[in-house]
């Protein structure tokens, strides 16, 4: 038999339930400058009616609602699109990296200029011309070996200077790998958080935000695979080898090539 105040018990869950949705609608617009945020919405769902069904309850149509309850607070949110995002920030950062680095070379050749490489060598080959022409020539000898000194210390100038432009891409590889180990470490610290939280069946939305905000970082620094597993922790793949897998993290070294070494 159902209480006399099933009423007010009806009006009040139903009250409860608008003030969720409010305080959700009211998250939204307080978050709505906030970077990698994603709107939520309260999902709303019948209460259990009364009386549960049973053998011993009398056939008819006795059963009556109970109220509305928020069964679920979900982020509007689509995978597949964060999906495109991610490949495209590993694309924008490959080719932010390429045109950095040829930029260096750029500068390092001073091409096309009056001094650069290419003027030297046409400098050379003329004056070799010239000795073809005139053999027996001292003169042309002298702008010969003057021109082949100057052709020398342009490559030597020049291989100094890429040494220096590898080691400093070097040291940017080092730099990059500290991120993606920085940046690995805090996704597993993050998926250990979530799996605490969502255990218990509610959604630890902010998290999950704070997370996609940190693979598409990583995304745009090296060429991941990242998924979510049935528990919804993420899983990042590198190269074949696991970055994050749920709530382990297994770092990655910068190590140099020996052969570039000995070159």
């Amino acid at each position: 038999m159902r209480s006399t105040f099933f009423g007010i018990e009806l009006a009040k869950r139903g009250l409860q339930a608008q003030q969720r949705a409010l305080d959700v609608t009211g998250h939204n617009v307080a978050n709505a400058n906030t970077p990698g945020f994603t709107r939520q919405e309260a999902v709303l769902a019948t209460e259990t009616p009364y009386p549960v069904p049973g053998l011993n309850m009398p056939w008819g149509a006795k059963q009556i609602g109970t109220g509305v309850e928020v069964a679920e607070i979900r982020r509007l949110r689509d995978s597949f699109i964060d999906l495109q995002v991610r490949h495209e920030n590993k694309a924008l950062g490959y080719w932010e990296a390429r045109e950095n680095a040829l930029e260096k070379i750029e500068v390092i050749l001073n091409e096309p200029s009056d001094s650069g490489l290419r003027s030297v060598l046409e400098a050379f080959w003329q004056s070799l011309e010239e000795l073809s022409k005139n053999p027996e020539s001292l003169a042309v000898r002298s702008v010969v070996r003057q021109r082949g000194l100057a052709l020398t210390e342009t490559f030597n100038h020049l291989d100094c200077q890429l040494r220096e432009l590898q080691d400093d891409l070097d040291n940017s590889v080092r730099v990059k790998v500290n991120e993606v180990n920085s940046l690995g470490r805090q996704i597993a610290d993050l998926n250990q958080q979530i799996l605490k939280i969502e255990v218990t069946g509610a959604r630890a939305n902010d998290l999950r935000d704070r997370r996609d905000v940190l693979l598409d970082q990583l995304a745009r620094i090296i060429n991941i695979q990242a998924y979510e597993d049935d528990k919804g922790l993420a899983q990042v793949i590198i190269g074949g080898r696991p970055l994050v897998q749920g709530v382990h993290f297994y770092g990655l070294v910068a190590r140099e090539d020996p052969a570039s070494e000995a070159g």
